[in-house]
């Protein structure tokens, strides 16, 4: 048995971020040693770097070591793609057997995100390996992001900075 499942229904067209929750059955790979899990994804959706304790190959397949059961996989969109359904294949292949399924995913504007059904046990399991692969419990988790501010830098081509700058 192979399940996907994705965190929300729908996507967002331009700049959408998803997880896909990829499940097998332990029995699948019992005999097994390893396995690999290949994604084929539509173009303009793009993956994430693994989040996941499994070594990426070459080809940007997940090997996963035979007591694994899923993967959380990180997927987005860099630019504008057209609206409508996609699908998104995954194959679990180990040495002994291939398991393959599809998973559509529809791509919509951010207006029509409201609809979006959200899957809160994936959501709940992206959270898991979010926080199983981000620091240690006693790192400070606190971020400062500290405002830039314009520095006057006395040079021949100072006055065309002061006549050309756009953030101040």
């Amino acid at each position: 048995m192979l399940e996907l499942r994705w965190a929300k229904s729908k996507m967002e067209n331009e700049e959408g971020l998803n997880y896909l929750w990829i499940r097998w059955d332990a029995e699948d790979t019992a005999r097994d040693r390893s396995c690999e899990l290949r994604i084929d994804l539509p173009d303009g959706l793009f993956r994430s770097p693994s989040r996941n304790p499994f070594a990426g190959n070459s080809h940007g397949y997940l090997k996963a070591d035979a007591p694994a059961r899923d993967a959380v996989l990180e997927v987005f969109t860099r630019h504008a793609i057209s609206c409508g359904e996609r699908m998104v294949t995954v194959s679990l292949i180990s040495e002994t057997r291939t398991l393959s399924r599809n998973i559509p995913i529809e791509f919509v504007g951010e207006d029509d995100m409201d609809g979006a059904a959200i899957d809160e046990e994936a959501v709940e399991r992206a959270e898991e390996w979010s926080r199983a692969s981000s620091l240690p419990p006693e790192a400070d988790r606190s971020v400062c992001v500290l405002p830039q501010f314009p520095e006057d830098r006395p040079n021949q081509y100072a006055y065309l900075e002061k006549e050309y700058r756009i953030d101040g």
